[in-house]
């Protein structure tokens, strides 16, 4: 298994696993949503409630290797956007943060976590898109 592979299991794993965080404590990530302030209200609980099984299925796609290139992406994307409402100095609170009872020194820690997690699953797609073979080779007979 290569260190890509490894890699992509890992991040799928990480998904994975905090979706079921979020899966089993609804009332507390409706919270976390709410705390982002960039869901329009009347869209805070279907996306408190569907976002968890759409990390879940992304992380699934991640760990089992299928669409890779459309995980890689969307987890990017889930990622770096989490990460520029930190920046931009949105006050989440954390499940984490809430179960570990860090307080507000877990605000750095935080972004580095999204950084970390954002630049592990940009780097894969970039590996992804580089190894793949461009769409006229692949489909031009011999």
């Amino acid at each position: 298994m290569m260190i890509q592979d490894v890699s992509r299991v890992l991040l799928g794993g990480l998904l994975f696993t905090a979706s079921l965080v979020k899966v089993c404590q609804p009332e507390q990530f409706t919270r976390v949503v709410v705390s982002y302030g960039i869901v329009p209200e009347p869209w805070v609980l279907p996306v408190s409630m569907g976002l968890p099984f759409v990390e879940m299925i992304l992380g699934s796609l991640l760990v089992f290797g299928f669409c890779q290139g459309f995980a890689l992406s969307a987890t990017a994307l889930l990622s770096t956007g989490a990460l520029v409402a930190l920046v931009q100095g949105v006050g989440v609170v954390c499940l984490l943060q809430r179960t570990l009872e860090l307080g507000r020194r877990y605000d750095s820690l935080h972004m580095v976590w999204h950084a970390m997690f954002a630049s592990l699953a940009l780097g894969l797609l970039i590996r992804e898109l580089a190894t793949r073979p461009p769409a006229s080779r692949a489909t031009s007979p011999p």
